[in-house]
């Protein structure tokens, strides 16, 4: 039943933490389809504001979204980084729950076997000892 236990108990470990790299693989996909949109809407502002403007002003403004788009770029890879750096992290606490709750089901196991081999050492010591009282009252 220990056994059993510890059995559910690892594969419950295991699923969280696939559940949760899952859960911050798909936050880093988010994050960076943000970042995306962003760069992608503040290129075409910077588009329809050229053909409005088409002045001195137009550089001015080519260069601030470009700081933007780099900024904007640098800030997305610094999340994708510290949310993949969580995922290992995870990934490794997972390994080690599930290798300290083997261990432990592997010691229970084997304190159940030297259990059950007293147990039948004394069983067969009853059984020795009411055959020699039955022979002897024979």
């Amino acid at each position: 039943m220990k056994k059993l236990s510890l059995v559910l108990m690892f594969s419950a470990i295991t699923l969280m933490g696939c559940e949760q790299q899952a859960e911050i693989k798909n936050e880093a996909n988010e994050v960076k389809k943000e970042v995306s949109s962003a760069l992608t809407n503040a290129w075409n502002d910077v588009k329809e504001s050229a053909l409005e403007l088409k002045d001195d002003s137009l550089n001015d403004l080519v260069k601030e979204s470009e700081a933007l788009a780099k900024t904007l770029a640098g800030e997305g890879q610094d999340i994708s980084k510290d949310l993949l750096a969580q995922s290992k992290d995870l990934i490794e606490q997972s390994k080690s729950m599930a290798k300290e709750s083997w261990l432990e089901g592997k010691e229970n196991a084997n304190e159940l076997s030297d259990e059950a081999h007293q147990a039948i050492e004394k069983l067969a010591e009853k059984i020795k000892a009411q055959r020699e009282a039955i022979e002897q009252a024979k």
